[in-house]
């Protein structure tokens, strides 16, 4: 691409373009492979590459500042190798930077606070090097090209030895920001578990006592939370016991429902049956399976009927 090309721009729009995209797809909660793949450029590249933009907005052969009496060695200009090392080693010190300011901030360490910040410092610093490239003679000015990005160094012929370390450059560093990336976006999953608890206010949860006087009617209401990972289906069994003296007397199954439940979702499931036990010292019994109805439950919630 010529150097005073009409889309000297590109590459900052595609950057924001890209950055955005990656957010927009970290928030939509995709987990695996995929994760990494969206989110790596934009943890380890995208907000270096923006900001070193503006820092150096010239194309590498600029002759007319120098360092000392050599006229080959610009001062405001870097070639493409040098630019992807320092866009790299400039957004892996951002993102943590970001993380350190959302601490302070009232909505802390979280996903959404931390994407905002690096999105955000990703679009500043675009526009920043938008306005210094847009400042800098046509002829003087940086524009995106493959084969400069990958092989030219600032100031310098091309020699099969240069383009040699630099290909091993950018290899090492696709390498190490694979790695990186990788032990940063794959988060552990974490413990796996379900939430399954009873719905509503007439629940005393110190005494276990459900006040409900029309059991048959209003059902019970419970709330089954999957954290496992997956998705994953659920049985539903509730049986209503008589307990004398801390023994089981009498029960019979109040209700029996499946339910499947989409991960990290909640569903609410009512219970309904014909309350044929009554009286005093009655309790419901809610056992929760995973699948079907076999084996030992998942959970177990005990809670005494009084009107």
């Amino acid at each position: 691409m010529s150097t005073n090309s009409r889309w000297w721009f590109s590459d900052l729009v595609l950057v924001v373009g890209v950055a955005i995209f990656s957010g927009s797809v970290a928030l939509t909660g995709l987990d695996g492979p995929l994760r990494v793949v969206f989110m790596l450029p934009l943890v380890l590249f995208l907000p270096g590459y923006a900001f070193i933009s503006g820092l150096f907005p010239e194309n590498g052969r600029d002759d007319a500042r120098v360092f000392g009496g050599d006229k080959n060695e610009p001062i405001y200009a870097i070639g493409g190798p040098e630019r992807v090392a320092l866009a790299v080693t400039v957004s892996v010190a951002v993102v943590p930077m970001v993380a350190a300011i959302a601490n302070f901030t009232p909505w802390g360490i979280r996903v959404l606070p931390i994407l905002i910040g690096v999105i955000g410092f990703t679009i500043l610093s675009a526009l920043g090097a938008f306005v210094r490239r847009w400042r800098v003679p046509a002829d003087k000015r940086y524009s995106l090209g493959l084969p400069r990005l990958l092989f030219n160094s600032a100031g310098q012929g091309s020699n099969s030895l240069t383009t040699i370390l630099n290909v091993g450059i950018v290899i090492s560093l696709l390498l190490v920001t694979s790695s990186v990336g990788f032990a940063v976006l794959s988060q552990p999953t974490g413990e796996q578990f379900t939430e399954f608890y009873v719905e509503g206010q007439n629940v005393n949860s110190n005494t276990s006592t459900f006040y409900q006087s029309s059991l048959g009617d209003d059902g019970i209401t419970v709330n089954v939370g999957n954290h496992e990972g997956e998705q994953t289906q659920y049985t539903i069994v509730a049986v209503l016991e008589r307990v004398e003296d801390g023994n089981i007397a009498e029960q019979t199954q109040f209700d029996q429902q499946q339910v499947t439940v989409e991960s990290r979702q909640t569903k609410q499931v009512v219970l309904n049956g014909d309350p044929s036990i009554s009286g005093d010292n009655v309790r419901v019994r809610l056992l929760l399976y995973k699948g079907d109805s076999s084996g030992n439950p998942h959970h177990v919630i005990r809670l005494w009927l009084s009107s």
